[in-house]
């Protein structure tokens, strides 16, 4: 090589020229790949890289957005619909004292049978009679993990009977402080600080939100702790429920359990085909099931 211009240029905006000695000029290819999902890249012996943004689909991290779309170069959550909720309940009656923590406690939900990650969880406490509404503390825990003062301190001295109660983080409005406390879809409310339910029940994390168990696996048990805080009015709720939204992460989420079929998750959702795999009908008078 000598000293001056490059003579290994080539006039391609593409290729990297280099001039090694002895008149050899290896030409490598630019590489215009931004590692980029969401842009197309591609290369103009003219003017170079260009990495241009596209619509493809592609997986913003959370598995609760359905059908993410690429955006401006960036992967956008998608506005698809999410699985029906699935609702468990348990109808047995709960009865709170004059003071001191309601019977049964805690009261208790088995959920079985849903997909492996929790999108949103919705709370119904039905049947709600007490003197003074005021009284009531409410906490939803798992077995292991965060909890949620669902429900403390609200609805004042009012006295209630037979309201039914949903808490929900997407309410519109706050349970009232004051009271009265009517009927309806609300915030998980807690007013003030410092409550202690007695044991065994665990200590409050101080928060109300149900986002609290986004992303935990809903099957399992669901523990609802209702203590009465003052004496000496009593109350009772009907029962209680919780509403769970779930999406599947793995295909084992899936296993339906039927040899017949070929279980997948496809963006949230379980896939179940039909297949010709070997199987056996029960009868030992036919083969090649």
């Amino acid at each position: 090589c000598f000293p001056g211009p490059n003579p290994c240029f080539d006039n391609d905006a593409c290729t990297i020229d280099v001039c090694v000695g002895q008149g050899d000029c290896p030409h490598t290819v630019v590489d215009c790949n931004d590692d980029n999902l969401c842009t197309d890249d591609s290369c103009s012996p003219a003017t170079g890289c260009a990495n241009v943004d596209n619509a493809a689909s592609c997986t913003d991290g959370n598995p609760c957005t359905i059908g993410d779309v690429c955006n401006g170069g960036v992967c956008a959550p998608g506005s698809g619909a999410l699985p029906a909720p699935a609702l468990f309940c348990n109808d047995t009656g709960i009865t709170l004292p004059e003071l001191g923590p309601a019977t049964p406690y805690p009261s208790a939900i088995v959920v079985t049978g849903q997909p492996s990650y929790l999108c949103s969880a919705e709370v119904a406490l039905g049947g709600i009679s007490h003197a003074i509404p005021d009284d009531i503390d409410v906490l939803l825990a798992r077995l292991t993990g965060g909890n949620a003062l669902v429900m403390s301190d609200v609805g004042g001295t009012s006295a209630v009977t037979g309201v039914n109660l949903t808490v929900s983080d997407a309410a519109a409005s706050s349970l009232p402080d004051d009271g009265p406390l009517v009927s309806g879809t609300f915030v998980p409310t807690n007013f003030g600080a410092g409550d202690v339910f007695p044991a065994p029940a665990p200590v409050p994390d101080g928060g109300s939100a149900l986002s609290v168990f986004v992303g935990t696996n809903p099957n399992g048990t669901w523990n609802l702790w209702v203590d009465d805080e003052f004496a000496p009015e009593a109350g009772s709720l009907s029962g209680w429920c919780v509403n769970l939204v779930s999406v599947c992460t793995v295909d084992t989420d899936c296993n339906d359990g039927f040899v017949c079929t070929d279980d997948s998750c496809l963006d949230g959702f379980c896939a179940h085909a039909n297949n010709t795999a070997a199987c056996d009908d029960g009868n030992a008078c036919t083969a090649n099931d």
